[in-house]
C-alpha cells in the first residue's frame, strides 16, 4: 500500500513502541508540550518550502530532471518545391548540459535537558534561524548562478564530468551557438555577460541588455534586478519611469494612495526590482514566461521524484526517549540555465567581466 503524503516531524515523534499519551505530559519550562514543538517545526519547514517555490518563480522552473536539451544554430532552410522531386531531409542540431545539485543539512541541537528547561520563545528562535538559513542559501545559490560565467562541474555539483552553465558564454567549455532569429545568426562566441567600466548604471546599459534578449526573439516586458544601494542611481536616469509604489499612485495633478508591486519602475522595457543580495555593480536581466514556466531562463534541480524544493526532518541514529532532540533539517537543490538566451548578467564597474561574490553562496 502506498504511503501517500508529506513526511512531517510528527511522523517521527511517536513511532511504534513509544507512549504518545506519556509524551503528551512532557513540557517545556513554560508548559509547551512536545506535540506543540513538533507542530511548530513542521509548520515552519512547510512554509520554508513554499517560500522557495514562490520567491523567484518568475525566473525559475523546478524539475528533478538532471539534464537539459535544447536546439542550437544550424543552417537548414527550405527548398523551392518542384513537381517531380522530393525535398532533402534536415534535422535540428541539439545540444545540452547537466544541472547542478547540492544537498544541505543542519542539526537542531536540542538536548533532553535543554528541552525540559527551555521556553517556547527560545525554541521558536532556533526554528526561525533554520528557516533563515534555508532561505539565504536558496537565494544566494540562485543569484550566484546568474552572476558567474564559470560552468559548475564535478561530483560536488552532482554532474560528474558534465557541466552546468549559465548564460550564453564566449570561451566556455560548452560550445553553444544560439539559433538564428529573424534572419540574424549568432556565433559560438555570443556572450550574455556584459561589462562596463563606468561604475554606475546608465540608460545605454539597459538598452544593451534589452537588445540581448530581443534579438533572440524574447519579447518584452523583461525584468532587471539591482542592488539596493544603486536604487537612487537608477531612479535618477532620464529614461526611468517610476511605478505606482506602495502607498502612492502618481497622477497628473494629484498623487493617490494605492498598493503597488515589488518593482520600483520601468526603463527600456525592463521592470526594475531591488534584490539586496545582488552585489553592488551587478545586475541580472531576463525574460519571464510566468511562475514556474518551463520556458523560464533558470532551472532549479530538486530531489529526484519531486516537482519543487523539499525540506524534511530526518533522525540521527537510534530513536531515543525524545527523538526530536536528534532531528536535523535536510534539503537539496541546484541551479543551471534552462534557456541560455533568455537572460544575462551585467557588471558595470570594470571593462572586463569578473564573477560576483555572493554572500552565503558555496
Amino acid at each position: 500500500m502506498a504511503n501517500l503524503g508529506v513526511r512531517a516531524l510528527s511522523n517521527l515523534v511517536f513511532p511504534t513502541g513509544q507512549d504518545a499519551s506519556w509524551l503528551a505530559n512532557f513540557q517545556l519550562e513554560d508548559g509547551t508540550t512536545i506535540q506543540q514543538v513538533a507542530a511548530d517545526v513542521d509548520a515552519a519547514l512547510g512554509s520554508a518550502a513554499v517560500w522557495m517555490r514562490r520567491r523567484f518563480s518568475d525566473l525559475v522552473y523546478f524539475t528533478s530532471d538532471p539534464l537539459v536539451d535544447y536546439r542550437q544554430g544550424v543552417t537548414n532552410g527550405l527548398a523551392l518545391h518542384t513537381e517531380f522531386g522530393e525535398p532533402n531531409a534536415y534535422r535540428a542540431d541539439v545540444t545540452g548540459h547537466s544541472l547542478a545539485y547540492r544537498e544541505y543539512d543542519r542539526k537542531l541541537g536540542w538536548t533532553w535537558d535543554y528541552l525540559r528547561k527551555a521556553r517556547r520563545e527560545q525554541i521558536e528562535a532556533d526554528i526561525a534561524d533554520i528557516i533563515k538559513d534555508l532561505q539565504d542559501k536558496f537565494e544566494a545559490m540562485l543569484i550566484r548562478r546568474c552572476l558567474n560565467d564559470a560552468e559548475d562541474t564535478g561530483a560536488l555539483n552532482d554532474v560528474g564530468n558534465g557541466y552546468s552553465p549559465g548564460w550564453c558564454l564566449s570561451g566556455g567549455t560548452l560550445t553553444f551557438t544560439p539559433p538564428a532569429v529573424n534572419g540574424k545568426t549568432f556565433a559560438s562566441t555570443h556572450d550574455h555577460y556584459q561589462d562596463d567600466a563606468g561604475g554606475a548604471w546608465t540608460n545605454a546599459m539597459f538598452k544593451t541588455a534589452r537588445a540581448d534578449l530581443m534579438e533572440h526573439g524574447h519579447e518584452p516586458p523583461y525584468q532587471f534586478w539591482i542592488n539596493d544601494t544603486e536604487e537612487d542611481t537608477v531612479r535618477g536616469l532620464s529614461d526611468f519611469t517610476p511605478t505606482e509604489g506602495v502607498g502612492v499612485r502618481f497622477g497628473a495633478t494629484q498623487d493617490v494612495a494605492t498598493v503597488g508591486s515589488n518593482f520600483i519602475g520601468v526603463i527600456h522595457d525592463f521592470y526594475v526590482k531591488v534584490v539586496p543580495r545582488v552585489p553592488q555593480y551587478y545586475g541580472i536581466y531576463f525574460k519571464s514566461y510566468g511562475a514556474n514556466s518551463q520556458r523560464n531562463p533558470i532551472r532549479c534541480r530538486v530531489e529526484k521524484g519531486r516537482s519543487a524544493p523539499w525540506v524534511r526532518m530526518i533522525g540521527s541514529g537510534a530513536y531515543t526517549e525524545f527523538p526530536i532532540e536528534n532531528m536535523w533539517v535536510f534539503t537539496g537543490f541546484g541551479f543551471g540555465a534552462g534557456d541560455r538566451t533568455a537572460g544575462g548578467a551585467y557588471y558595470n564597474n570594470n571593462a572586463s567581466w569578473t564573477d560576483a561574490t555572493v554572500t552565503g553562496a558555496d
